[in-house]
């Protein structure tokens, strides 16, 4: 194969492609030579000058490929900025490292004017949102319910995820009300989302494949096991509501008011109040009670199909001093409803 030769001196034997030749043309930018013999425009060079004399004094003092290890720089370049330092004893120059520095100079200051325009926008954001009386992070309740709601009608966590560009693992986190607040942007996506795909019922193949599955009939038959409500149990203004019901769903699940030990739609115990209980529920997580009273609270939660750790984030308790009496009140909720049906 023969090279193709230097436009300046003509020589072939060391004139080979470099990266910095294929950015100058991708950019339409000053004719680049790889030879060195007309100079190099140092926009485009990704290395420091002073690091290449480095890389070449250790190439001559023992070989390039061990210079290439020490210095982590691939063998190939190594090898071809010897052969250009060959050719033209000197490289690279003086004036390489002062161009070096001034292009360098040159992009810092370019970079720090983009970070100090994406810190301005970022507070001119939140500014913005403060100053029309709203929060960077909002209550979750709404994000969660949307969420259930679609994995109701048989939506699947990595379908919401790969919709929302978050992964499976936060799609889920946000289902389950895993964190006390949610930042706004991230409830717009989920409420732009539900608005899509409340009315749109996934289905399943007919005839499924080897090892297949019928993801959206499992979603739907683990959402109803949990009690999540549909998005026709839901009045839209009832969404992002904490003392808000869904209309005709989780009767079992939600503990509707009935004689014995429900009240107001809350489980309660026999030392506990009905008010606190129904308070802390509705959104007053600092308010003062008593160890019955958060046995019931703890008890109603599970019963949501919530996690112990979202109620200690909301609380601050340590929920579990009183998850053993809150799964004794569920027992005890369980065997009263068995007994009334039969």
């Amino acid at each position: 194969m023969t090279l193709p030769s230097c436009p300046a001196c003509g020589h072939a034997e060391h004139f080979l492609p470099c990266a910095a030749q294929v950015e100058t043309r991708r950019l339409g930018g000053v004719r680049h030579d790889p030879c060195g013999c007309s100079g190099v425009d140092m926009s485009v060079i990704r290395t420091d000058p002073r690091r290449i004399r480095e890389v070449i004094a250790t190439a001559q003092t023992t070989n390039p490929s061990t210079a290439a290890r020490e210095h982590g720089v691939h063998h190939r370049t190594v090898w071809r900025w010897c052969q250009r330092a060959a050719a033209h004893p000197g490289w690279p120059t003086d004036g390489d490292v002062s161009a070096w520095d001034a292009v360098q100079a040159e992009r810092a200051t370019r970079a720090d004017k983009i970070e100090r325009g994406r810190v301005r926008q970022a507070d001119y954001l939140k500014r913005r949102y403060l100053a029309g009386g709203g929060r960077m992070q909002i209550d979750p309740t709404g994000t969660s319910r949307r969420l259930q709601a679609l994995c109701a009608i048989g939506w699947t966590g990595p379908e919401l995820a790969a919709r929302l560009g978050v992964s499976p693992a936060r799609v889920n986190h946000l289902t389950v009300g895993h964190w006390n607040l949610v930042h706004r942007a991230v409830a717009a996506k989920v409420a732009a989302l539900y608005d899509e795909l409340s009315m749109t019922v996934p289905t399943d193949p007919d005839v499924l494949a080897p090892r297949q599955i019928r993801t959206h009939a499992r979603a739907r038959k683990l959402a109803a096991k949990k009690g999540w409500a549909p998005p026709l149990a839901w009045d839209d203004h009832d969404l992002d509501d904490p003392a808000a019901t869904p209309d005709g769903v989780g009767d079992d699940t939600k503990l509707a008011a009935q004689d014995g030990p429900r009240s107001g739609g809350h489980l309660v115990g026999l030392d506990s109040d009905a008010s606190t209980v129904a308070q802390i529920l509705g959104g007053a997580w600092s308010l003062p009670c008593s160890r019955a009273d958060k046995v019931a609270v703890t008890a109603t939660w599970l019963s949501w199909g919530r996690s112990l750790r979202a109620l200690e984030k909301l609380t601050g308790w340590n929920s579990t001093r009183y998850s053993a009496a809150a799964r004794t009140l569920l027992a005890e909720r369980d065997d009263t409803d068995d007994g009334e049906a039969a």
